[in-house]
């Protein structure tokens, strides 16, 4: 009947101790699975995972959108005559 008693929010002194040691043992677990984890992926999984293509793909696909707008520029415009 005591335990009825007690609201959801307020706990007994063993209880609540028992809940933290509960809390900080999931944390640890959670905490060593996800370093665990993080060691078993391999580089393209990351990317699997979200979808996105690799970063030197879209560097070299930004650099050649990049050369196509400055070979579309003006003979004489600065940007295109560094190229050469």
């Amino acid at each position: 009947m005591e335990e009825e008693a007690l609201d959801h929010g307020e706990l007994s002194l063993e209880e609540d101790v028992d809940r933290r040691k509960a809390d900080r043992t999931m944390i640890q677990s959670n905490t060593t699975m996800s370093q665990e984890y993080i060691h078993d992926l391999t580089s393209n999984e990351p990317w699997k995972c979200t979808k996105q293509p690799r970063i030197d793909l879209q560097i070299r696909k930004r650099k050649w959108g990049w050369l196509g707008h400055v070979l579309r520029r003006r003979i004489d415009d600065i940007t295109r005559q560094a190229l050469g």
